[in-house]
């Protein structure tokens, strides 16, 4: 039986993520929190919600708008990244070390852990349960980590060790975890299942309007991902995007389940860094936003 509380899913998508952060400004300014009975966040979607729940939202826009436009991705270093791990892959393992990563993550966790400071203790405190998606390595497994029941910042460093971008993984009580929703983007019957009575909303970051090129996309992202996931990683890649395109549709035509994602003049892609676009989808995102209030 439901008690009229929603459940949320923020997803990832890198620098698309500014869409959510829209989303989490005005739902702070909604004060929504007594109608949440759980919140889950996948890549970049973790730290989106960890932002919201700690009622600091205004700093995840200043976060993608002010500091990730330098310093955190470069787009240059792709092609070289992904050959050096299908090399890796394919004919001679290189030390994770030694990869070339396209993603700063020291420079993210140096910004959350000091100058927009993440607010750990009241995270942790708070009383919505808060779960982020992530990829079990040594069990070859999707699991969604209870955020309070770890270090928070472990957790969220898993969540956007996005294989093949970064050669990282994070170990949690003697397991080894990255990212999970490259895999696994939405994964709505395990919400469905987890909450049949409850209205679920599904944030999407990225275009829901998937082409050819997204296979191809997926595919070049399986080889460089062997060097991690093994010959595995050619399945997952491809699987994970048909399960996005069924669950697309099925978000769609189900009734208790509300699906949000950017308009169709969205400017920002995943690896936009032009502030002026990015403010404009992070405007995106407060609007669209008033539809969780009309679903309340």
């Amino acid at each position: 039986m439901s008690n009229g509380k929603i459940v949320i899913y923020f997803g990832g998508g890198t620098m698309a993520g500014v869409f959510s952060a829209g989303i989490i400004r005005k739902l702070q300014e909604m004060d929504i929190y007594d109608k949440i009975e759980a919140v889950y966040g996948g890549y970049c979607g973790s730290i989106n919600a960890a932002y919201f729940l700690t009622k600091q939202s205004e700093l995840g826009y200043s976060v993608f708008c002010e500091d990730l436009t330098h310093d955190f991705l470069y787009k240059a270093r792709i092609f070289s990244a992904f050959l050096q791990r299908i090399y890796s892959g394919l004919i001679h393992r290189i030390p994770r070390g030694k990869m070339i990563n396209v993603v700063n993550l020291r420079y993210l966790f140096d910004i959350l852990k000091y100058k927009k400071r993440l607010d750990i203790d009241k995270l942790k405190k708070q009383p919505i349960p808060f779960y982020a998606k992530v990829f079990n390595l040594t069990k070859d497994k999707m699991e969604y980590l209870e955020v309070a029941k770890y270090n928070p910042f472990k957790v969220l460093k898993a969540c956007v060790d996005v294989v093949p971008y970064v050669s990282d993984s994070e170990g949690i009580d003697g397991e080894e975890y990255v990212d999970g929703t490259i895999l696994e983007s939405i994964d709505l019957q395990y919400f469905l299942d987890k909450y049949p009575s409850h209205k679920i909303v599904i944030i999407s970051n990225s275009s829901v309007r998937r082409q050819f090129r997204h296979y191809v996309k997926s595919f070049f992202e399986s080889l460089a991902a062997i060097s991690t996931y093994g010959f595995e990683a050619i399945e997952y890649f491809i699987k994970g995007e048909f399960r996005l395109r069924k669950d697309i549709a099925y978000a769609r035509r189900t009734k208790n389940v509300l699906f949000i994602y950017p308009p169709k003049d969205n400017p920002t892609t995943l690896s936009t860094t032009d502030p002026k676009k990015l403010k404009i989808t992070y405007k995106m995102g407060m609007k669209e936003a008033e539809k969780i209030r009309k679903l309340l």
